[in-house]
């Protein structure tokens, strides 16, 4: 009876061994399950989250291109627009630019019909007009231009460039007006092609101190009752013509 009951007892305790082992083997198994599901949702989380980061640098980047396009855009946009004639930077001279806005010079034969009449406007620019009558003909020519103050070359004279000349009347057109046929001519007498040097003269410049030839055209200056000029006058170098302030 003992030995069945032993005996009986072995099967048992083997029994419940196993049972044991099959229930640790099962609990093993589900928790590499539930470790192996964690994971993945992990990863997948990973994913998203890396997914969605670079989704988010791809919107940055574009966004930063984007703005970087549009200000390239605007540079070239800013770089194509052309830009006004800059405006003459202030100098030493401008009181000498300022003192010719608004005077008149008038360069002429004197006995004969034509004349060149030329008017300053701010820092320098001027315009003018050139005509000459020979019967019912007349011939005409509108110009514009810039002087330039180079320097100082004594106290009542400053040298100057000429700059930027041009005429602007339609060279070679004809007009009838009346019994009068104008016609458009290019090189205003004056500013013939070499005109690059003008000598600004001053008031009460010394009349011993300019050539004979500027006075053999500036008649008011020559004949007044100075020894020295009284009033603005412009000489040409190149040329050798003399201009001289023209009053109303």
């Amino acid at each position: 009876m003992k030995e069945e009951w032993e005996s009986s007892g072995n099967n048992t305790n083997q029994e419940v061994n196993l049972i044991l082992h099959r229930t640790k083997h099962f609990l093993i198994i589900s928790i590499l399950f539930i470790l192996t599901a964690c994971g993945v949702r992990d990863g997948k989380k990973d994913s998203e989250d890396t997914t969605s980061k670079s989704e988010e640098n791809r919107v940055e980047t574009s966004s930063e291109q984007i703005a970087e396009e549009e200000e390239v855009t605007e540079q070239t946009n800013e770089s194509t627009v052309k830009e006004p004639t800059a405006v003459k930077e202030k100098s030493e001279f401008q009181w000498i630019y300022d003192e010719l806005n608004g005077k008149s010079f008038i360069f002429s034969s004197g006995a004969g019909a034509w004349r060149t009449a030329f008017t300053f406007k701010e820092n320098g620019q001027f315009t003018g007009t050139y005509s000459d009558a020979n019967g019912s003909d007349v011939y005409v020519s509108e110009f514009t231009g810039d002087f330039d103050v180079e320097k100082e070359v004594d106290e009542f004279t400053y040298l100057l460039d000429l700059s930027e000349f041009q005429v602007i009347s339609d060279t070679g057109k004809e007009e009838v007006d009346g019994e009068m046929t104008i016609t458009y001519v290019d090189e205003p007498h004056g500013f013939q092609s070499g005109s690059q040097e003008f000598e600004l003269y001053l008031p009460y410049k010394p009349k011993n101190q300019v050539s004979e030839e500027y006075l053999s055209w500036v008649y008011g200056q020559a004949n007044n009752d100075y020894d020295f000029l009284n009033s603005l006058g412009l000489y040409n170098k190149a040329h050798g013509f003399g201009m001289e302030e023209l009053f109303d």
